[in-house]
This record gives structure tokens, sequence and C-alpha cells, in this order.
């Protein structure tokens, strides 16, 4: 008899730790399934977020509308970009719940929010430039009377001469770009100030911290006068 309660003590017992056991896997189960539907709700909002910055960036930089029209198209954009900063948090939030259950990995999505805010900030201030560039461009039009295509004429000398597309020119590319542009720029010689260009400086790098940007660029140039040089080149040209 005491035989016997000792066998089945011992089996109660190997019967408890068994199902304590199971309550330990499905615990386990469970948890890995959370941490894995948090992975995904993450990745699925992180890469919608990385394609709309990608579409919107494209949708910005291949317009080929009217001033007027890319003015509105960047407005517009702009208010959505603000918008989306809400979306921002919210992913910021899901990522700090990620670090707070130790999750480091995740196989749904190669974005961070580091790089998606980074990408965010430069994209807000992309089309905050884009707008006051256009913005610049409209004045200048309305002011001077030039077309849009002897503009774009002006503006892409600009773009051509700023490799590495930052939105602005060190002073050897603008004097560079002005030659391109027509300028009879004179030559100094050796250990002779270069005063007209110089002179030129003056009027366009007002802060004289070495680059002239776009905007600069266009406040500068009397595009009045380039219009007639481009009006005079299409006539010898036709000649």
């Amino acid at each position: 008899m005491v035989h016997n309660g000792l066998v089945r003590g011992q089996l109660q017992s190997l019967l408890r730790a068994v199902k304590e056991r199971d309550l330990m896997i499905e615990k386990e189960t469970l948890r890995q399934e959370q941490r894995e539907e948090l992975r995904k709700a993450y990745a699925a909002q992180a890469n919608k977020f990385a394609e709309w910055l990608e579409t919107t960036k494209q949708k910005l930089t291949n317009n080929r509308y009217r001033l007027e029209d890319q003015r509105d198209l960047i407005e517009g954009k702009h208010e959505e970009i603000k918008k989306k900063r809400a979306v921002l948090r919210e992913i910021e939030d899901l990522s700090a719940h990620l670090e707070q259950g130790m999750i480091f990995d995740n196989k749904f999505t190669t974005h961070s929010t580091v790089t998606l805010a980074q990408q965010w900030d430069q994209l807000n201030e992309f089309t905050r430039r884009m707008h006051h560039t256009v913005t610049a461009q409209i004045e200048a039009q309305n002011r001077t009377g030039v077309d849009e295509d002897e503009l774009k004429e002006f503006t892409l000398m600009f773009k051509h001469f700023d490799k590495d597309r930052s939105g602005r020119l060190d002073h050897n590319e603008f004097k560079a770009c002005l030659r391109a542009l027509g300028f009879d720029l004179p030559v100094p010689k050796e250990d002779e100030p270069d005063t007209v260009f110089e002179a030129i400086l003056d009027s366009v790098d007002f802060d004289r911290d070495g680059f002239v940007r776009l905007e600069e660029y266009m406040t500068f140039y009397d595009i009045a006068n380039y219009g007639k040089r481009s009006e005079h080149r299409r006539t010898n040209r036709s000649v």
C-alpha cells in the first residue's frame, strides 16, 4: 500500500509538472505571437510612411507644371507633410513599445524611427526651399515680364553647377555659372583683386558665407536683360 501510494504521489507530481510545463509553453507561445504582432504593426506603419516619403518627393521633383501650379502643389504638399508628423509620432510610440519589450530585431522592415524622422525633416525643409524658390521665380516673372522658358533656362543653369544638389553654389561654381550664362568676367592678373566678380558678390552673397543660394541668385540676376539677350540669341539663330 505504501508502495502504491508513493507511485501515485510521483505520478501526480509528474502530471503537475507536465501541466505547468504546458502552461509555460503556452504563455511563451502567446508572448512570442504578441511580439510578432507588434513587429508587424510597426513594420506596416513604417513601410507605409517610407513609401509616402519617397512618393511625395518624386511628385515634388518631377512636376512639369506652370509656376503658379507648382506653387499650389508645393503648398498642398507642405500642409500634408506637417500633418504626417502625427503619423510619425505613432510610429515612434510603437518603436518605444518594441524597446520596452526588448525587441530589437524586425524582419518585416528596414526602417528605423531615427531614419524616418530624418527623412521627414529633410522633406519638410526641401519643400520649404522649393516654395521659396518658386515664389521668387513668380515674383521675378511678374516684375520683369520674362517668360517661363527663360526662367527655366536660368534656373537649370544653376542646377547644372549645383553638383551636390545642396541648393547653393560656392563662389567658383557661381563664377562658372555666370560665364556659362554669357557674363563677361575678365580674368584678373596674378596678385590683382577680382574687382568685377567681387562687385557681383557684394550684390548677391550679402552675408559673405561663401555660398550663393538659388533665391539669392534669382534676386541678383537682372532677368529682364537676360530675356533681351535670350531674344537676341534666338534672333541670331533664326538668321
